[in-house]
């Protein structure tokens, strides 16, 4: 629902990287059909959308895409390196570690957040704040202890067939 008015998706299929659906959209005076048919290849959909007021073509990124998933991070401290995982949610909460995040902040390819970790009455806070490179991830944490490098490396997502 919108201010122009409503709309009512139907008939969703989804195989193998190809998505169709029918949507029913009505105004105050008006009422008609719009059928797509696309492809999803990654973060990226691209399609056509027929209705009886002709064709448009259609594309769009996933919002966020570029985080998605499951990060294995390498964070450097005194001489040493610490392994830490990231999963950044489709919604864009996440896990760092086992600290839930509620908002990862994506602008462009700058990837940020804020840890916070309570252990009685005292608080802890850290900064990241990294870059995204494909499946790369470089940036740093900073916390009350200093500054850290962190590199990273996104985890080939995993699809899981539903069986019969």
């Amino acid at each position: 629902t919108s201010e122009r008015g409503t709309s009512k998706v139907t008939d969703v299929t989804y195989s193998r990287g190809e998505l169709g659906f029918k949507r029913l959209i009505k105004t105050e005076d008006n009422s008609w059909e719009m059928i797509f048919t696309g492809n999803i290849r990654g973060n990226a959909i691209t399609g056509t959308a027929k209705s009886e007021r002709g064709e448009a073509e259609v594309t769009g990124e996933r919002v966020g895409g570029a985080a998605i998933g499951t990060w294995d991070l390498a964070l450097e401290s005194d001489g040493n390196t610490r392994s830490h995982r990231l999963r950044v949610n489709p919604d864009m909460s996440a896990l760092y570690g086992s600290t839930a995040i509620e908002k990862v902040k994506l602008e462009g390819k700058n990837l940020s957040f804020t840890s916070t970790l309570k252990f009685g009455d005292r608080e802890f806070s850290s900064e990241f704040k990294g870059k995204i490179d494909g499946d790369a991830l470089t940036g740093e944490v900073t916390s009350g202890q200093g500054t850290r490098k962190v590199t990273g490396k996104k985890q080939a997502p995993t699809f899981r067939r539903n069986r019969p």
